[in-house]
């Protein structure tokens, strides 16, 4: 099985790779698949996809679903940052429906939280509308057994209720302001520390349609580390599969 390449793109340097695409004019097949759609394995397992199941795997546990772009000597699968409105199938090179995407100014609720450490921020395309970074204090786990440790964990768990009380509290402030503009919320962090934050906050909950399953990749949620939190909330997955020639 031939390798499969794999690499991201930013949002401007994916309308320009769609430009190039687009001039090569090589493309034969254009698919796209929306998040979880009925029907995906059956669609990509026709013979003309006969795909190795590593990337039928990605295809179909991607969530934001998946376009396809394909070739007599290669097939592009792209990931996009946010879901693919529509399934579509195209015997052509059709790649308006990404191109639409990337040029769609989404407004986005950014949240990375660390036990101890936080942002905020409201986004616009690429722009940083507002934000806000904090930290609190929760100490490391108690390795020791007894009452005392016992004791310890109860401490330890109303400071993170604390801090996941403030962080809850200084969310509203921040998002509320943009009600009714939001189109997603992503909350990065550590599965257990972003449910348990959920199960916290109401007001996160009551935006629970717009939560945008996904990660930012980002080690310190600092202020400093928006840039990139931004360009990686932009960014698209491209895995390329050299089609084995017959």
């Amino acid at each position: 099985m031939e390798e499969l390449k794999q690499y991201q793109i930013g949002k401007k340097g994916m309308l320009a790779w769609l430009d190039d695409i687009e001039a090569k004019d090589n493309i034969a097949i254009s698919l796209y698949l929306p998040l979880k759609s009925a029907g995906t394995s059956d669609t990509i397992r026709q013979p003309e996809f006969e795909l190795p199941d590593a990337l039928i795997r990605r295809i179909e546990t991607s969530h934001t679903g998946a376009a396809l772009l394909y070739s007599q000597k290669m097939l592009y699968v792209l990931l996009p940052p946010f879901p693919v409105p529509q399934s579509l199938s195209l015997n052509r090179c059709d790649v308006s429906p990404l191109r639409d995407l990337f040029k769609n100014e989404y407004t986005c609720a950014i949240l990375m939280i660390r036990l101890g450490a936080y942002t905020i921020a409201v986004t616009q395309g690429e722009t940083l509308l507002t934000a806000k970074a904090g930290t609190g204090n929760i100490h490391a786990r108690h390795r020791q057994g007894g009452s005392s440790s016992r004791r310890f964990a109860r401490h330890r768990d109303k400071q993170i209720e604390t801090f996941f009380t403030r962080i809850c509290e200084h969310a509203r402030e921040i998002i509320e302001p943009y009600a009714g503009q939001i189109h997603y919320v992503i909350l990065d962090g550590e599965d257990h520390t972003i449910r348990s934050f959920r199960e916290q906050c109401r007001f996160i909950e009551t935006h629970s349609s717009l939560i945008l399953d996904r990660k930012l990749n980002i080690r310190e949620p600092r202020r400093s580390s928006l840039d990139k939190a931004i360009y990686n909330l932009w960014s698209t997955t491209i895995i390329e599969w050299p089609v084995p020639q017959r």
